[in-house]
């Protein structure tokens, strides 16, 4: 039998959980689960996917799933060749509370994926439209399977309180307080309780002394709870951290945690770009921000010329910078030709005292904006001073 299947079967055990079910009170769209062995021979036998719908009586999206979407013959006409597909209690069924834990589910309606040998593949958490679970159903479930291990044998399976409220009101108007929070932390053992996983529900709230120690463990997190979930709470930890500090302008602390991310995730260039992006913004280092585009050049063209563009059209100060940002603002301009860019590119011109060709795409932009509807603001109207004034310079 499968790795995954001892550990799943060990879990269960620890919990002095039974694979036997009560019949589902509720009629749903899909079975519940009686035998999570026979889920899977079945699975195996049939060569088709699996689904588990973790959801919960109070969530209305849940509802809206169940009696609309698997309802649905088109979608059912997808789903019944390539799913076997089941739906759990996440709080009160106890496949669906271990399976909560395992996954880590923090929010309703979550569908957990599995291959056909019960191999996890990914979670879809909440509801979708109609054309986006068709689109998943149809491309999305062939997959390479995740490791997920699961969690330490013997864990102690508690939530604090202020967790079960925040579950039954679905995160809404159940925020803790810092008191409580302060609590946890002080206490948290993620080696002997579910504590790893309260953590993950709070990861900007979590004390450096804690995050650290965390970091320090984190091969015994990966072994235990899976590489995934540690890892994205560690990654979000720290990068959230950064970037309220950065909203503080407490800059030291938040170049600290940016040093903690790069040299814990350095194979995560992309978030750390993101998080320095904020920081030279802020801070207004323009020439900070024009060396970080020019060290990430990809990530520049693909995302965010258009923001690095405007921002130094407002804070730019040398030609250096305003050559700069129009080498990036062509690039945009080359696949395509807006209101936008063309009036950055006659600011730009404007900036570097090109008066002809500032005048030109002045006109153009403000074509443009007629054309896509777009209602010029005060800040806007630099273009029309910018036309007005140099067809004042030409006419003398």
């Amino acid at each position: 039998m499968k790795t995954y299947i001892l550990i799943f079967v060990s879990l269960f055990v620890t919990f002095n959980l039974s694979f036997a079910q009560k019949a589902n009170k509720v009629k749903h769209s899909f079975p519940g689960i009686e035998n999570w062995e026979k889920v899977i021979e079945k699975a195996t036998l049939e060569n088709k996917y699996i689904m588990v719908d973790l959801s919960t009586e109070w969530c209305s999206w849940c509802k809206v799933m169940d009696k609309q979407h698997f309802n649905d013959p088109e979608i059912l006409s997808l789903m019944q060749p390539k799913l076997n597909s089941y739906m759990l209690d996440a709080e009160k069924d106890r496949v669906g509370q271990l399976l909560k834990l395992k996954f880590g589910v923090a929010a309703y309606p979550s569908f957990l994926f599995f291959t056909p040998q019960g191999e996890y593949l990914e979670t879809w958490c909440g509801a979708m439209p109609k054309e986006y679970w068709i689109q998943y159903v149809k491309d999305s479930i062939d997959q390479v399977p995740m490791a997920r291990p699961g969690i330490p044998s013997g864990l102690k399976f508690q939530w604090p309180d202020f967790v079960q409220n925040e579950l039954k009101a679905n995160f809404k108007n159940s925020t803790p307080s810092s008191e409580e929070l302060s609590n946890f932390f002080a206490k948290c053992d993620y080696k002997t309780f579910v504590d790893f996983n309260v953590c993950r529900f709070y990861p900007r709230d979590i004390p450096d002394s804690l995050l650290n120690t965390m970091l320090l463990d984190k091969q015994w997190l990966d072994n235990n709870y899976g590489a995934d979930i540690a890892t994205d709470l560690l990654q979000t930890s720290i990068i959230w951290k950064a970037y309220a500090q950065i909203q503080d302008t407490n800059w030291t602390k938040s170049w600290s945690y940016m040093n903690q991310y790069q040299k814990n995730f350095p194979q995560n260039k992309w978030e750390l770009f993101n998080v320095k992006l904020f920081y030279y913004t802020t801070k207004l280092e323009v020439d900070s921000l024009v060396q970080l585009g020019l060290q990430y050049p990809d990530f520049v063209y693909d995302y965010t010329a258009i923001e690095l563009v405007e921002f130094i059209c407002k804070h730019g100060k040398t030609e250096s910078h305003f050559k700069q940002a129009e080498l990036w603002n062509l690039a945009e301009l080359k696949n395509s030709t807006n209101f936008t860019l063309a009036k950055f590119q006659a600011q730009l011109k404007y900036k570097q005292s090109d008066f002809i060709e500032a005048q030109k795409w002045a006109k153009i932009a403000i074509e443009l904006a007629e054309k896509e509807g777009v209602e010029l603001t005060k800040e806007d109207e630099i273009l029309k001073a910018i036309f007005v004034q140099n067809n004042a310079v030409g006419n003398g």
